[in-house]
């Protein structure tokens, strides 16, 4: 498990383009073959296995659970648009197009999502499925929100990750 830069005991600030850009380090750091390597992403970590994904199309799968379909959307929850800028969007727009990025992995994706999750909607989810080109399964937990989606699904949830990974 890897963590991203400032956050747990990791140094460093934790800014977005920075964060994308340690993926490929990361990546050549383990020496990983993607075509037997799994990746995670949880919550805003989500962005940065989808720019895995989007930057080795041999990954054999990816796993987001409540994962981020659209940055921006969520940025514009915490700035006011008039505080945005031309830049930012543009920025986003460029480096965090997750309709784009899962469009082109051919790989396999599974989507694990909490309906009760009020910090990232499960409309994510939904998006974040419907624009994987690969094989895909999207499961929607009726328990659980953001941060107990595990917990509350215990079973149902190992079993979900279960089938994924034994396909592999």
């Amino acid at each position: 498990m890897a963590e991203y830069r400032g956050y747990g005991g990791s140094g460093g600030q934790p800014y977005l383009g920075q964060l994308l850009d340690d993926v490929a380090d990361l990546r050549t750091h383990l020496g990983l073959a993607g075509a037997r390597t799994l990746v995670y992403g949880r919550s805003v970590g989500s962005m940065m296995a989808i720019e895995w994904a989007a930057t080795d199309p041999t990954l054999a799968g990816l796993i987001l659970e409540s994962g981020i379909a659209d940055p921006l959307e969520r940025i514009r929850l915490r700035i006011h648009p008039s505080e945005l800028g031309s830049e930012l969007e543009a920025g986003v727009a460029e480096r965090l197009d997750h309709r784009h990025k899962l469009g082109s992995y051919p790989g396999r994706l599974l989507v694990l999502h909490a309906a009760g999750d009020d910090l990232v909607e499960p409309s994510h989810a939904r998006r974040n499925h419907d624009w994987a080109a690969g094989p895909k399964r999207l499961v929607m937990f009726e328990r659980g929100d953001h941060n107990t989606i595990m917990g509350a699904n215990w079973k149902a949830y190992l079993q979900a990750l279960a089938e994924f990974i034994s396909a592999f």
